[in-house]
């Protein structure tokens, strides 16, 4: 399910960036795996994380604004994360959420 996760994010999806006000700079690409009502984002930062759980945090806000504004605000639902479906990938230092709306 991570790497359908991961595929999705890749494939297709929309993206943008954002700064935050402790001087980071945030972007981020959400996704949909086809066939299900799994959606996600993946996090990026500059600096970059390093997967402390403090930035899984940052990461979490990031994506649940993101994926509420591109998949759940049209059925009046939020965002909720799987905690199955969160991981930091180490090789490009960057946190993936996955969940659904509810």
């Amino acid at each position: 399910m991570k790497t359908l996760l991961i595929a999705a994010l890749i494939t297709g999806g929309l993206g943008t960036t954002a700064f935050a006000s402790e001087n980071y700079e945030y972007g981020w690409m959400t996704g949909k795996i086809a066939g299900t009502s799994i959606i996600g984002a993946n996090v990026v930062r500059k600096p970059a994380f390093k997967g402390e759980k403090d930035e899984q945090v940052q990461a979490m806000d990031k994506a649940k604004k993101a994926l509420e504004k591109d998949y759940c605000k049209q059925s009046n639902n939020n965002f909720v994360a799987d905690p199955g479906l969160i991981m930091f990938d180490k090789g490009i230092n960057e946190w993936i959420v996955g969940g659904v709306c509810k």
